[in-house]
């Protein structure tokens, strides 16, 4: 089988490194080739690829661009060329393969009644398994756990509704039907939309437990010049993916409540450090206070995303 692996990259060189090395072994058997977009680094990236993987392929943006469209680069070339039968994989660059992993992924797309999307089995660093396949969107659980100050984890199913994209592997004529990223999602989400748009199409969304990678997660967003804007924009892609697939009056109604639980959390943060002298909290408090003032139909970076929704 012929794959088309597609890295996007921002000054995450030696996270970059380990993804790339990992690649021969994890593709072996088959015909394959890397593109990395690398958008706007200035940390050496550039320099590292044409010094120790001169067979990858560069493309370098001249301004920052959102995940989908840097990836969008990639596949648009790729269904130019490639065959329906061929397959993009769409890989963070903050991943680590293991040997035959890609094989392996390609073998279960070849032997599924109605392929659509695979992911390999993600473990994280500290060796926990992170869930890859999901339901659909739970809007009531992302509410409940902003008021209750944990973690909204959608609920896990084998053949899914969609898919986390660190690690996706799609053929091209599904790709050619469904269409690829939307632009429109600058960072978070995108994967979750083109997921549910297959799903949508009639094919099968599944994670692959022959194949796994280990996942660092965040190596972008989490560089301390991005967090803040990171959060702003997760909200903000959240609302455009209810209001896509859900209608606007769902997307209203749950970003407010959302909203409000961070007013009230960062309120009550607030104040406890204040009486404390818990700097920890104080902070805590400032990035919830922000985000319950934030209007997530405003675009974050309004010189970089494609046409908005209302």
């Amino acid at each position: 089988m012929q794959i088309v692996i597609s890295i996007a990259t921002m000054n995450s060189r030696d996270r970059l490194r380990e993804c790339l090395e990992s690649l021969p072994a994890a593709c072996e058997g088959l015909r394959w080739r890397a593109v990395v977009v690398d958008n706007c680094s200035h940390d050496g990236t550039a320099a590292m690829i044409a010094g120790e993987f001169p067979s990858i392929e560069v493309r370098h943006n001249e301004t920052p661009l959102g995940f989908g469209a840097n990836h969008n680069q990639v596949l648009r070339a790729a269904l130019d060329v490639c065959p329906d039968e061929a397959c993009a994989l769409v890989l963070n660059d903050d991943t680590v393969l293991s040997p035959g992993s890609v094989r392996k992924l390609a073998e279960c797309l070849q032997r599924d009644r109605a392929p659509g999307a695979v992911t390999p089995e993600v473990i994280g660093i500290d060796g926990v398994r992170q869930p890859t396949a999901f339901r659909s969107l739970p809007q009531r659980k992302s509410i409940a756990s902003v008021f209750l100050g944990g973690v909204s984890t959608p609920e896990e199913r084998e053949d899914a509704d969609w898919l986390n994209g660190c690690c996706v592997l799609i053929p091209m004529g599904v790709l050619r039907r469904v269409g690829l990223f939307d632009e429109r999602f600058f960072m978070y989400s995108e994967d979750v939309d083109l997921t549910l748009r297959i799903k949508a199409h009639g094919f099968r969304l599944w994670q692959c437990d022959e194949s796994q990678i280990v996942h660092y997660g965040g190596a972008t967003t989490s560089q301390p010049s991005q967090s803040a804007a990171m959060q702003l924009q997760a909200a903000r892609s959240y609302y455009l993916l209810l209001h896509k697939h859900r209608g606007i009056a769902v997307a209203l109604l749950s970003t407010t409540a959302i909203r409000v639980a961070h007013l009230f959390r960062g309120a009550g943060q607030l104040g406890i450090g204040l009486v404390t002298a818990d700097d920890r909290r104080r902070r805590s408090s400032r990035v919830r206070l922000r985000l319950a003032h934030y209007n997530p139909r405003r675009a974050v970076f309004p010189d970089r995303e494609g046409a908005t929704l209302p």
